[in-house]
């Protein structure tokens, strides 16, 4: 009986082993899986200047600078597959009102890991432009195969819609601003010369 009983716990401690080791595996499985998933940043986009001033009837442009990061690359030749590299984009903010249009010229770049290219952003205002403040938003995405995209990135510029007139107004303004402000300085200086006592 005394071996009988010894076989019984030893299988009862092998049960509880096995058991103890299900669970702990069955842990970590449900841990490794649950862990949410981290994408490095691809690259970064900058514009400038980060706003601009157009008049209507006229357009003005920024410069768009993306810069990889992380050793990322998107290297296939625009227009010799459907991914593989940079496809930008600029949206404005109420355009079908504004009168305002955004383009990027290039639409699309490759880019090598840990390098700058650069693009341009041509903001437009009709002659009827609604005068304003808009946002044209400037997005670069890279398609990582014929069915998915990653995560894009985004700037946005802020542009102000003026009319001719008040664009004078505001570099008359700017002007005497910058006159008063000469003036003070002139003033202030020549009161504190006056000031000093004779040597």
């Amino acid at each position: 009986m005394a071996d009988g009983d010894n076989i019984s716990r030893l299988l009862l401690t092998l049960i509880s082993t096995l058991a103890i080791l299900g669970a702990v595996t069955a842990t970590q499985h449900s841990a490794t899986t649950a862990a949410p998933y981290r994408q490095l940043p691809f690259y970064t986009i900058n514009a400038t200047p980060a706003s601009l001033t157009v008049i209507r009837g006229s357009t003005t442009q920024a410069a768009i600078a993306i810069t990889s990061l992380n050793g990322f690359g998107a290297t296939t030749q625009c227009g010799s597959a459907l991914w593989g590299h940079l496809d930008i984009s600029a949206t404005v903010s109420s355009s079908s009102t504004s009168g305002l249009s955004a383009v990027v010229n290039p639409s699309c770049l490759t880019l090598n890991p840990d390098e700058t290219v650069n693009a341009t952003l041509l903001v437009g205002a009709a002659s009827l432009a609604a005068l304003g403040r808009y946002n044209v938003t400037i997005v670069v995405g890279f398609q990582v195969s014929p069915i998915g995209w990653s995560g894009g990135t985004s700037t946005t510029v802020l542009v102000t819609v003026v009319s001719e007139g008040h664009l004078s107004t505001i570099l008359s303004n700017a002007l005497a601003g910058g006159a008063i402000a000469a003036g003070l300085i002139s003033g202030f200086v020549l009161v504190r010369r006056r000031a000093r006592p004779p040597f």
